[in-house]
């Protein structure tokens, strides 16, 4: 990191300049040391944490392991075999008693291993404590089957945020959740969208700055986009054809990403929307898709106006430039109480889609 940069005095930001990443992604890691370090150091995070995972106990002093390594029974084989198995990711252990054990799988945009979670539970490594509660650590709401208690990112940078400054800690603990923050890890927000409710100055702009803030969250935590520095903030009208949109692009070379919502005026509707345009004639590529994104791929000629010239291959046409433009369309879940969430899954998920296709391209 540059001496110069914005967050050149952010621990958390210049450990993960350093990061390896050729081949893998070291955000997981990181940030599991780190909220390994923050729960040892800060006592009032610690209690904040412990609560939200069991209530129902008064938790002292700690020790915490993280990438402990185990083997089940009889999986000596599996354990080598794949990266998931043989570890827990981070495991609490407390030392006034030694019947309770918490273990925590820690992901941000990773998977789980076949039978991860299950495997814990059986574990030989906790068969001393009376108590073992598996912990997933996400970036989502939804509860994986075979964990006990769920947790988000989300809630996880709350706290840190939250926490006083009166500890020695305190510091380094809001550096971490500005780090979280920096990538999508915080609590999102979305208004109401719908058609009269946009009607009001105050509602759109608040509406602006809530969807700008998802779109900014999905392009920091993918790299389809390259990164939320290289990615542009795009917003417009197209008149002819009642649209309005707030959404970024990706700049540089091919492949061409664009993400946003699109505000169909006519239709009285909001829609999230994401293109992607390759080099050259990829119709080919159709049959191609990924099961995923090939109900957005099939919804979006509906959202093109009668006389509208069309760019894209789901209609078969070929951009101007002779290059092969996806388009990929979902209309707002939920439009009333719209979950930032849900929001949010869908434009990755579809990134990812498209951006398979666009692999694929590149091999031919």
């Amino acid at each position: 990191m540059h001496a110069n940069a914005d967050q050149a005095e952010n621990l958390f930001e210049r450990l993960f300049s350093y990061s390896p990443r050729p081949g893998r992604t070291p955000l997981e890691d990181y940030c599991t040391e780190a909220l390994a370090w923050c729960l040892l150091k800060s006592p009032s995070f610690r209690q904040q944490f412990l609560h939200r995972v069991d209530s129902n106990r008064t938790w002292g002093e700690v020790d915490v392991a993280t990438q402990y390594s185990y083997r089940t029974s009889g999986e000596e084989e599996e354990a080598e075999a794949t990266s998931d198995a043989g570890r827990f990711d981070l495991l609490i252990t407390s030392r006034d008693s030694t019947d309770v054990a918490v273990v925590i799988e820690s992901k941000v945009d990773a998977d789980f291993g076949y039978q991860q979670l299950s495997r814990y539970s059986k574990s030989p490594a906790l068969r001393k404590y009376t108590t073992t509660t598996v912990v997933t650590l996400l970036k989502y709401a939804s509860k994986p089957k075979g964990a006990t208690v769920h947790v988000r990112w989300a809630e996880v940078q709350q706290m840190l945020a939250g926490t006083g400054t009166q500890e020695s800690a305190a510091s380094f603990l809001q550096q971490f959740a500005d780090f979280l923050k920096r990538r999508g890890l915080y609590p999102m927000k979305l208004s109401p969208i719908t058609v009269d409710k946009l009607g009001s100055l105050e509602c759109t702009m608040c509406a602006i700055v809530e969807m700008k803030q998802i779109l900014e969250a999905v392009a920091t935590g993918t790299e389809v986009l390259g990164s939320k520095r290289r990615a542009r903030f795009d917003l417009g009208t197209q008149e002819a054809f009642h649209r309005s949109w707030v959404g970024y692009r990706s700049v540089g070379g091919a492949p061409w990403f664009w993400m946003g919502f699109v505000f169909d005026h006519k239709r009285k509707e909001t829609v999230l929307w994401v293109d992607m345009t390759i080099e050259k004639d990829r119709r080919n590529l159709k049959a191609e898709l990924p099961k995923e994104v090939r109900a957005a791929f099939k919804l979006l000629p509906q959202y093109l106006r009668t006389g509208e010239p069309s760019i894209y291959v789901n209609t078969g046409a070929l951009n101007e430039g002779k290059n092969t433009t996806f388009g990929f369309v979902q209309p707002m879940p939920n439009p009333e109480t719209p979950d930032p969430e849900e929001v949010a899954r869908w434009f990755e998920e579809t990134l990812k889609g498209a951006h398979e296709i666009a692999s694929l391209a590149r091999k031919q």
